[in-house]
Parts: structure tokens; C-alpha cells; sequence
């Protein structure tokens, strides 16, 4: 991590605004999905806990 940090403190300011940018865009689709599929999971234990027989997602 420490090469990371050292990496940033050497560029200009220009690329690493851009990096950071990249950065920021990355996490925010990854936290997108990760709601995404917890959204999913919860629904699917909600309905297989409401309705055992059909339990689409549900799995065990």
C-alpha cells in the first residue's frame, strides 16, 4: 500500500486528480451492486421466510 501512496505523492497534480476520479467511479459502482445484491438477498430471505413452498430465492 505504502508503494500506492508513494506512487500518488510523485505524479502531478493533473493525473492524479484524474486517478482519483477513476477511483471514485470504481467504488461507486462497487457499492452499487453490493446494495444491489444485499437488496436481492434480503428480498429473497423475506419471501422464502413468507412463503416457504415457493421461496424463489431462497436457498439453504
Amino acid at each position: 500500500m505504502s508503494m500506492g501512496g508513494d506512487w500518488i505523492i510523485n505524479t502531478p497534480d493533473s493525473i492524479y486528480l484524474i486517478y482519483r476520479k477513476e477511483v471514485e467511479r470504481i467504488l461507486q459502482s462497487v457499492i452499487f451492486i453490493f446494495l444491489l445484491l444485499m437488496k436481492f438477498l434480503v428480498m429473497g430471505l423475506y419471501m422464502g421466510s413468507i412463503f416457504p413452498k415457493t421461496g424463489l430465492f431462497f436457498t439453504s
